[in-house]
């Protein structure tokens, strides 16, 4: 239920720059980013297992690139 949560909160805040006047890409730019951001950050607060699992599983693969290299 929390990701769902996150999910409508995102899409709200990032359907809000619909509003905004931009050019399609600096719009499209600007959603993501906010989009992003805004996700990761409520996860963060929200403490999801599911974030905490993917930000794990993306440090040990960066890990092992460098590794490699």
């Amino acid at each position: 239920m929390p990701s769902l949560l996150i999910a409508v909160l995102m899409g709200f805040v990032v359907y809000l720059f619909n509003f905004a006047g931009l050019i399609a890409w600096q719009q499209l730019i600007l959603q993501v980013v906010v989009g992003v951001v805004v996700y990761t950050g409520l996860a963060k607060v929200f403490r999801l297992q599911s974030f905490a699992y993917l930000v794990d599983t993306i440090s040990e693969v960066l890990k092992q690139r460098r590794k490699a290299f």
